[in-house]
C-alpha cells in the first residue's frame, strides 16, 4: 500500500514506523534506529511516533550523496615492499648458507 502525500483535508498524511519501514522497503528496526539517532523528520504525540511520508521522502533525497566521478585508471605506482632477492647458488648447488657447511 503506497501512502498518500497529503491526507484529503490538506494536511500531511501520518504514517507509523511499520507502514513507512513497508513503503521504504527497509526493516523496521532501521526507522527506529533513526528515530533514536533524531535525524528522520517525525512527529512527536505523546508516546506516539508518527512520520510524514512526504517529509521523509525529501530527507532521503537530502541524504543522497553527489554521484561519484567515474574511476580514473589508477597509475602505476612501484609497490613499498620489496622484493625479497634469493641468494645465489654456489658452485656445489647449496644456497649460498654458510652455516650448512
Amino acid at each position: 500500500m503506497q501512502a498518500q502525500e497529503v491526507g484529503q483535508s490538506g494536511t500531511p498524511n501520518l504514517i507509523d514506523a511499520g507502514q513507512l519501514a513497508r513503503n521504504l522497503a527497509i526493516k523496521k528496526a532501521t526507522i527506529r534506529a533513526w528515530t533514536r539517532l533524531t535525524e528522520i523528520p517525525r512527529i512527536n504525540c505523546g508516546r506516539l511516533v508518527r512520520y510524514d511520508y512526504a517529509a521523509v521522502l525529501e530527507w532521503l533525497r537530502a541524504q543522497r550523496k553527489p554521484e561519484a566521478r567515474a574511476a580514473e585508471p589508477r597509475s602505476k605506482r612501484r609497490s613499498k615492499r620489496r622484493r625479497r632477492i634469493a641468494p645465489a647458488s654456489s658452485a656445489d648447488g647449496s644456497r649460498g648458507n654458510p652455516r650448512a657447511a
